[in-house]
């Protein structure tokens, strides 16, 4: 029988296990890397890495930043990264944690989630159509 999944602010004892998530992402970052990013986002209530875990183990993780908006009050939560490991894909996992972070951003005040997603991504794509995103806009980017 699976156990409960629950999910919970990331620490940094989860570096090594939010690796290995990155990777399976397409993201590869030494824990240390991890790590360094976890310590620059801890004192900030802006800022939140939830990982999602079944007894004590990672099994998906997401992140989120609080934007403020400049032309009208408010905030924008905007999720940079969202993996749950392979082997538990389709089992619920990215439900809750966009659930949870659902909540988190509506108490501090965001009127809107919003995700980027590559282009060759249609499983995820699919996923967030599942959970009420939409597509909206056009994103522009350059690298500096």
């Amino acid at each position: 029988m699976a156990r409960a999944i629950e999910v919970r602010l990331a620490n940094s004892d989860d570096a090594r296990a939010l690796a290995e998530l990155l990777a399976q992402l397409g993201y590869p970052s030494a824990p240390e890397r991890v790590l360094m990013r976890l310590r620059a986002l801890s004192p900030s209530d802006a800022d939140a890495v939830f990982v999602a875990v079944e007894g004590n183990t990672p099994i998906g993780m997401l992140s989120l930043h609080l934007v403020p908006l400049f032309h009208r009050d408010g905030f924008v939560g905007r999720i940079t990264a969202l993996v749950v490991r392979e082997d538990r894909r389709s089992d619920g996992v990215g439900a809750v944690l966009i659930q949870h972070c659902e909540h988190h951003a509506r108490a501090r005040g965001a009127e809107r989630l919003e995700v980027t997603s590559g282009d060759q991504r249609t499983r995820a794509h699919a996923f967030y159509t599942r959970n009420g995103f939409q597509p909206e806009s056009r994103r522009f980017t350059k690298t500096l």
